[in-house]
């Protein structure tokens, strides 16, 4: 049994909510049993800053409604010393919050439909999806039902926050390609089946085929494989509960690096694993199904600015959040602006970004002039809409660098060095650590955080890496072309890499890899940059 199982057997998983007056109230040390068990309240510690902690919310598909952004805005200026993080799993995290206040905050967000459970460790993470999912004529059905009949067993299975790893799960019904969903552990996409007796597309044909076992994390993508089981919108909810549980009771435990879904199908293969949940579920899962074809090119979902909506004279409108970061005025401004022009709503989406629905259009020229438009835009440069970068330090303890702060500096350099490049631009990934939080697995270039001595100091750096081709495998790595590189150099580094990429998407998983540069006397890199 490794470390973290072992503390797992003894943390009282399934009562964690009864104990956290007890743990807030107690001014001791924690156990590592204690913390643990807060964990799975989605509460994070560091050991530099002791009785305090980072609050990871849950919000399935990224949603939130004004009323509970004004609790999180009025928590965090009552509670915390910095911004609202934004993850790239669409939920929002607080930091700094002390420990006595603990139950009160939590208490707090249960008043406004707000929870914290199941965000961290071995759990079922948050639900994604598409961020325009429901809102546009490409969805072939609303998935709203299901995803919510999903959560209430997410809550309620209390078994599931001792799983071998974590699971990250994806729900979509659009046509609208988003390469995001083949990089989960488990993935439902849209399928339509047909019968002698029923039209194709009407509601008895509808539903979604299992796509299982991805993984971008370290330095290796996992596209998630087909399952060939076909299941309608009311029963993919009892689909998904037996699949969890099988992982949950036969899932490998002794290797935690061995541990994911992935790791699991290694040794338990897929049509093993069709006939225990054919034996498990009541409904058929040989249907014959069809995938609609992707109504566009696969490319990375920026969803900025305006995007119409399939209700008449409705608008989406998408903003860009710098750092993803919001300070609690600016959730309050948000939160009254989609009161005021919109119905209330609000969405976060992977990018770590912003969608407002429901915009009607006597509303957009009052809204596109408000003035918290100057600082979340919805006019992004291209390579801003085209990068991402995990939280980086200060705030984890595990990054080696402060990727906020290196991924605005390098993408300001590179903006101004490519003026006029606003198409087929690559995927760009910084992570603070080979963790990989950042995607880097998924990124036409990774950028990874490590620390170098120069001049008898530490500094900041990172090495950089392209995927290897391979077009015929189900598995992507990663193939280091410099290391070494201090943060200040790594946009002067990877733009002859920007320059020689011809992607015909930005899809993570079709796009054409940058070209690794020959050092041949004429690289236009800096001379002392390391090649590997």
């Amino acid at each position: 049994m490794n470390r973290i199982e072992s503390i797992k057997s003894q943390a009282s998983l399934a009562t964690v909510e009864k104990r956290l007056s007890q743990i807030a109230a107690d001014s001791n040390p924690l156990s590592d049993k204690d913390l643990y068990a807060l964990r799975i309240l989605g509460l994070a510690h560091k050991k530099s800053r002791p009785n305090t902690f980072t609050l990871r919310l849950r919000l399935p598909a990224g949603h939130l409604n004004a009323t509970q952004a004004r609790a999180i805005a009025q928590i965090t200026q009552n509670h915390s010393d910095t911004a609202i993080s934004l993850t790239a799993r669409c939920q929002l995290q607080l930091r700094n919050l002390h420990r006595v206040d603990l139950p009160a905050i939590l208490s707090n967000l249960i008043d406004v439909g707000l929870i914290t459970t199941s965000t961290l460790m071995d759990s079922v993470r948050n639900i994604i999806t598409h961020p325009l999912h429901n809102l546009t004529e490409h969805d072939l059905f609303d998935i709203t039902p299901t995803l919510n009949a999903f959560e209430d067993l997410v809550q309620t299975q209390t078994h599931w926050r001792n799983l071998p790893r974590k699971i990250n799960l994806y729900i979509s019904a659009t046509t609208l390609p988003d390469p995001i969903a083949h990089c989960q552990d488990i993935a439902l996409l849209p399928a339509t089946t047909s019968s002698s007796n029923q039209p194709l597309h009407t509601p008895n044909t509808l539903g979604f085929t299992l796509f299982i076992a991805g993984r971008a994390s370290g330095q290796t993508l996992r596209k998630a494989q087909p399952t060939n089981i076909f299941v309608s919108p009311q029963n993919a909810p009892t689909l998904l509960k037996h699949l969890i549980d099988l992982y949950q009771s036969q899932g490998p435990r002794k290797k935690r690096t061995l541990c994911r879904i992935c790791d699991w199908l290694d040794i338990f293969p897929p049509d093993q694993l069709k006939k225990a949940l054919q034996n498990m579920c009541n409904f058929d899962l040989s249907i014959p199904f069809t995938q609609p074809q992707p109504t566009a090119s696969p490319q990375l979902p920026d969803n900025f600015n305006l995007t119409p909506q399939h209700h008449p004279d409705h608008y989406a409108l998408g903003l860009l959040v710098p750092d993803s970061k919001l300070t609690p005025t600016q959730l309050l401004t948000l939160a009254d602006l989609t009161d005021q022009y919109a119905q209330s709503q609000i969405r976060f989406t992977p990018q770590q970004n912003i969608l407002i629905p429901h915009l009607h259009k006597t509303h957009l020229t009052s809204a596109l002039n408000h003035p918290l438009l100057q600082t979340l835009t919805p006019n992004p440069t291209p390579l801003e809409k085209c990068t991402l970068s995990c939280t980086g330090l200060p705030h984890c303890s595990l990054s080696l660098i402060d990727t906020k702060h290196h991924h605005k500096q390098t993408i300001e350099k590179l903006t101004q060095q490519l003026p006029h490049r606003t198409t087929n631009l690559p995927v760009i990934s910084f992570s603070g650590c080979k963790a990989g939080c950042g995607r880097h697995a998924a990124a036409d270039i990774a950028i990874v955080g490590r620390r170098i001595q120069q001049h008898n100091q530490t500094i900041e750096a990172a090495d950089i890496y392209i995927p290897e081709k391979n077009p015929a495998s189900n598995q992507r790595s990663l193939v280091k072309i410099f290391e070494q590189i201090p943060c200040d150099l790594i946009a002067d580094t990877i733009l002859p890499l920007i320059e020689s990429t011809t992607p015909t998407t930005n899809s993570y998983l079709t796009s054409q890899p940058p070209t690794r540069p020959q050092h041949n006397g004429t690289s236009q890199l800096p001379t002392h940059i390391q090649s590997t």
